[in-house]
């Protein structure tokens, strides 16, 4: 019963190359009007300032990032002489990273030549704050300044967003797409950490159930929050998992994988 406008819907057709060129356009009735699907999907549509292709690529979404941070990295630049080294940590984080970070819940398990080109952004970034060169490493300068890479700010996206799944601070259609993993008794199962040490064999009750990953089924369910969120939670150390409030949960979530990014 949802009131639309018909100036402002789109339709878009989700999917596959090969399932899409099974499926006609779609039409709907808007009041007096109708609407139908693009026909030319690939173009995309944008909701909440994130735009969406028909095979959920995010590669135009990434595009879009990069342009608008590099245009805003490059205005900074004209200021960098008469700005002190911690006003521009500041500016980046506020007006940079934080569009990197936008929905970057989108982002997990992307190939990684889609998260390399966001993380050229970040990269781009410190180099800015501390004056240095194309040619400088950056992981230095990541590490200095305190900022994870691309692919564990994605995954502290996915953990934060399931910890208040878990904990009823999240809607309640994302709590239902994860349940607790419950071993049979006297089982146990094995954890690989990031790090990847030893695995480590557990009974607690703290981990998430895993769903099987088909792969004849298409690489967009390993996409899924109903995956990843367990595949990211279950990796996590015990205490962790075990906090009970969120800032101490985001402080440690932070402190572990930049432990495991400064190994």
């Amino acid at each position: 019963f949802m009131k639309l406008n018909s100036g402002k819907t789109k339709i878009i057709l989700l999917g596959t190359k090969d399932l899409l060129k099974k499926c006609g356009s779609l039409q709907i009735d808007v009041g007096e009007n109708q609407l139908l699907s693009s026909a030319d999907g690939s173009k995309g549509v944008k909701s909440l300032g994130v735009k969406i292709d028909e095979n959920l690529t995010m590669r135009q979404q990434i595009a879009q990032v990069r342009q608008s941070c590099f245009y805003t990295i490059s205005n900074l630049g004209r200021l960098k002489s008469i700005l002190p080294v911690d006003v521009r940590l500041m500016l980046v984080k506020q007006l940079v990273l934080s569009k990197v970070d936008y929905h970057n819940a989108l982002y997990v398990n992307l190939p990684a030549c889609d998260v390399k080109r966001l993380q050229s952004v970040v990269n781009a970034a410190v180099r800015f704050v501390y004056g240095a060169g194309k040619r400088v490493p950056a992981r230095k300068l990541l590490i200095q300044a305190h900022v994870l890479p691309v692919r564990y700010r994605i995954r502290y996206k996915i953990c934060l967003m399931t910890f208040k799944a878990l904990n009823g601070l999240a809607p309640v259609y994302l709590s239902e797409l994860i349940k607790m993993y419950v071993p049979a008794r006297g089982n146990t199962t094995a954890v690989v950490p990031m790090d990847g040490s030893v695995p480590r064999r557990t009974n607690d009750t703290l981990l998430l159930h895993q769903p099987p990953y088909n792969y004849k089924k298409s690489v967009l369910s390993k996409r899924s929050f109903t995956y990843a969120a367990p595949e990211c939670w279950n990796e996590l150390p015990y205490d962790v998992r075990c906090c009970e409030k969120l800032e101490t949960f985001k402080t440690k979530l932070k402190t572990y994988y930049c432990a495991i990014f400064y190994q």
